[in-house]
């Protein structure tokens, strides 16, 4: 991943957030699927407090948290002395972690860390309906039964999905030129849609693997809705910049190579091996092609 390769060479949280957000993911699907020893559920709390104390971005793992708790106690059934000791020991490493993060604020060297896009209050009340509004055309094309939404027109699923999650390289300063968007963006199509045929085709399959579905899928969609309510905040201060850049998905990169790995796998077997290839090629391109245009544009 070319951007997250840029990140890399920088000093900045997100490369935490990743990490922070990938260890939670991995020990959260170990839960679902082998049940929630205490070391998993340390190992889970451990990795939500790291990024909450990371960077503001961070505070939306609460929410997975409790969402792969609620998942491994429907799932798992735990007796209720278990169960009770499961949860006070997330309870009391995240307690520890908030504890930590209310010392630092107040010391005043950790207040940046959730400053800015994340905590800033807006200059008038939250309105849900004008929230639903920018979030509807956000992703789809506006009905005239809605008003404008909030925040720049041109500004939407393929700015913050497409171009700035791959693109917009070395501080938005270096674009990949809009076909290899277009083709991206194509790939990502391509991607949901093999997921939806996979579904319909091994319905029992994924009934069966529900717990790691809906863990996967509410997790995703915890973040993604955070930054939503993130961006709208910022915008009723300054509705010309939303503040929602592709990078703050970064977090969902493991969800994203399970997504990519699930449908390799599910093609037949003479496909997949040329599939996987395909994926891995196509990475390698974005990222040479990523620093050439690098080197030519701060070296040439």
């Amino acid at each position: 991943h070319p951007k997250l390769a840029m990140l890399g060479g920088t000093i900045n949280p997100d490369i935490l957030l990743v990490l922070a957000w990938t260890a939670f993911i991995y020990a959260g699907l170990r839960i679902v699927r082998r049940g929630p020893s205490l070391r998993r559920l340390a190992g889970a709390a451990t990795a939500t407090a790291a990024a909450f104390l990371t960077h503001g971005r961070g505070l939306p793992i609460l929410g997975a948290l409790a969402v792969l708790l609620v998942i491994a106690y429907v799932r798992w059934r735990p007796p209720g002395r278990q169960a009770l000791l499961g949860a006070g020991i997330c309870a009391g490493v995240v307690g520890l972690g908030l504890l930590a993060v209310v010392a630092l604020s107040s010391g005043g060297t950790g207040g940046g860390a959730y400053g800015g896009e994340v905590s800033r209050l807006g200059g008038r009340g939250f309105n849900v309906r004008e929230f639903l509004s920018y979030v509807w055309q956000f992703y789809l094309p506006r009905p005239e039964s809605l008003q404008e939404s909030i925040g720049p027109p041109d500004y939407g699923i393929r700015e913050v999905y497409f171009q700035s999650f791959y693109g917009d390289l070395a501080w938005l300063e270096i674009q990949y030129p809009a076909f290899a968007i277009d083709l991206l963006e194509i790939a990502t199509i391509l991607l949901l849609v093999g997921l939806y045929t996979i579904a319909i085709r091994r319905l029992d399959a994924v009934r069966r693997s529900w717990p790691v579905i809906s863990f996967l899928a509410l997790t995703a969609i915890v973040l993604i809705a955070s930054l939503h309510v993130s961006s709208y905040r910022d915008m009723l201060v300054n509705p010309a910049d939303p503040l929602f850049t592709g990078r703050y998905l970064f977090p969902l990169l493991a969800i994203l190579a399970i997504a990519v790995t699930t449908l390799v796998m599910a093609l037949p077997r003479r496909l997949a091996p040329l599939a996987a290839g395909v994926v891995v090629a196509g990475g390698v391109v974005l990222q040479l092609s990523a620093l050439g245009m690098t080197l030519v544009r701060f070296y040439a």
